[in-house]
């Protein structure tokens, strides 16, 4: 069943974590001799399909020794991603967009459907709560605007092994390029799925979809068919984060109905959010200087100060990170005495009300931290 050569021992693995196949490489052999080996084994696979390692995609033209450098004795695990998509393709016009009415249309709708279902099948693998270690630069908020992705990136580094990411939902809506964001996100994640993480938000909803112009967006552009196949992903979205145990990170904030993060953990996915009541809180719910403890809003509640403290005592953690409110800084780290911070990322948000910055916010590895804000190149409305 092995192929008889001396070098790199691999197995070849599922995204489920299954081996579907072990063999052993030449430390010469390109990525692409390697795939045409397992494709000889695994006749079932049909169509494309990708090999990836925790720091990424493996590319055809590449050579193991290109890849793994000298340190060539260790057992190799790669990740075979069925059904793959190309993912430079979707990303590189997507990395020139700087005005926000700009816009790359995918020609092949085959190829987002493939997206869709690479993005689906990470995601079902992972936890409605991440557990995550810093380094990670924290960006939320992004309204349907690649100008304002593209500069996050331009500023701090594309993802990367060396550049992780975690995003804090409400990626849709409001601007004009959603299915770009989207696009480019979940080709990111496909791309890095150790390294890139994407939480959902309030905006992330079929109801919210529907209401503010996604829809439509899809619609006009697509078909009904890709705007079902985007919601299927995102139903599959994990909710919150912790970082090192200490920092609880969700797109919207905290809820009356949650006793512990086990009980977080055991929210099942896919779901479609609305219905779910502690799903909406963890969406929909903001801080609030209040007159009492927690009041119930249209969606969601509004959280004061205590409540807050009060749930950091509680799961021994030491701040909360929200990104769901616009800041006319890009953040505020001031609430609950410094106890919750809430980032936007998002600039020029709403450009009749208030002319705001946008943030993100990087973790070191000694969980402090710092915000990089930037401003809306342009001056013309949303």
């Amino acid at each position: 069943m092995a192929a008889k050569c001396s070098g790199v021992r691999i197995k070849v693995l599922s995204m489920a974590g299954e081996i579907l196949y072990s063999l052993e490489a030449d430390q010469s052999w390109k990525v692409i001799e390697l795939k045409q080996q397992i494709a000889s084994y695994l006749r079932p696979v049909k169509g494309l399909f990708q090999l990836s390692l925790e720091d990424g995609v493996l590319q055809d033209h590449e050579t193991l020794a290109d890849r793994l450098g000298t340190d060539l004795t260790l057992d190799l695990e790669v990740t075979l991603i069925f059904e793959a998509c190309d993912l430079e393709a979707l990303l590189l016009p997507r990395r020139c967009i700087v005005d926000r009415r700009a816009r790359v249309v995918t020609e092949d709708v085959e190829e987002l459907r493939r997206l869709c279902s690479m993005a689906k099948e990470i995601l079902c693998q992972e936890p409605s709560v991440l557990d995550l270690e810093p380094p990670l630069t924290l960006a939320a908020h992004l309204a349907g605007r690649m100008d304002q992705l593209n500069t996050i990136f331009t500023q701090l580094g594309e993802p990367s092994s060396q550049t992780p990411y975690l995003f804090l939902g409400n990626y849709l809506n409001r601007g004009r390029q959603s299915s770009e964001v989207l696009i480019m996100l979940l080709a990111y994640k496909c791309k890095f799925p150790e390294h890139v993480h994407l939480l959902r938000g309030q905006q992330e909803t079929r109801k919210a979809t529907r209401a503010k112009g996604f829809y439509d967006e899809c619609k006009r552009i697509y078909n009904v068919k890709i705007w079902k196949s985007f919601m299927e992903v995102l139903d599959h979205l994990p909710l919150c984060a912790l970082v090192k145990s200490r920092i609880f990170c969700v797109s919207g904030g905290l809820s009356p109905r949650t006793c512990s993060l086990e009980q977080l953990r055991r929210i099942p996915r896919p779901t479609a959010a609305e219905g779910d009541e502690l799903v909406c809180d963890l969406l929909w719910s903001f801080p609030e200087e209040l007159p009492l403890p927690c009041l119930a809003a249209s969606e969601g509640c509004c959280y004061g100060p205590e409540v807050v403290k009060q749930f950091l005592k509680d799961h021994q953690l030491e701040l909360v990170v929200q990104g769901n409110l616009v800041k006319e800084s890009g953040y505020d780290d001031t609430f609950a005495d410094g106890k919750l911070v809430t980032v936007f990322s998002c600039a020029n948000y709403a450009e009749e009300r208030v002319s705001n910055k946008g943030a993100v916010m990087r973790i070191h590895e000694d969980l402090t931290y710092i915000f990089c804000t930037h401003e809306c190149i342009e001056e013309h409305q949303v």
